[in-house]
């Protein structure tokens, strides 16, 4: 019996959507415990009321966090990191790099905050003399 490629394709297709849940599940323990214990991080802020929010709002927003990390909705903290490069990619060209290295760099110094209205960040480039 000879199959033909269409059928083939049509067979892995099938295959790859009965296994990829499969796959997410597997996946789902071993950072589950990273969720929870960012959880428990969260909810010490809460508790100890330096969030910037009062305690039922932060509780609140922390439960929801956890929720959509175990369903596979937060990727990363806020998205701030794909934020941040956007930001940077909007810069000329040569002023792109710095931007870059002053979003990632943690020798980078820092004052304010979110709550506050904003975070200022200052690192130190050296330019050679012309």
């Amino acid at each position: 019996m000879q199959i033909s490629r269409t059928s083939l394709r049509r067979a892995i297709v099938a295959l790859s959507v009965v296994l990829a849940p499969a796959a997410v599940l597997a996946a789902q323990p071993s950072n589950r415990s990273d969720i929870e214990a960012n959880f428990k991080s969260e909810v010490a802020r809460c508790k100890a009321g330096t969030s910037g929010q009062d305690q039922a709002t932060c509780m609140r927003e922390a439960g929801a966090a956890r929720q959509q990390a175990l369903q596979g909705g937060l990727t990363s903290v806020g998205g701030y990191d794909q934020n941040a490069l956007a930001r940077c990619q909007r810069l000329p060209a040569n002023m792109r790099q710095n931007c870059l290295s002053l979003m990632q760099s943690s020798s980078a110094q820092t004052q304010g905050s979110v709550q506050g209205g904003g975070v200022l960040r200052e690192m130190t480039v050296p330019v050679p003399a012309q």
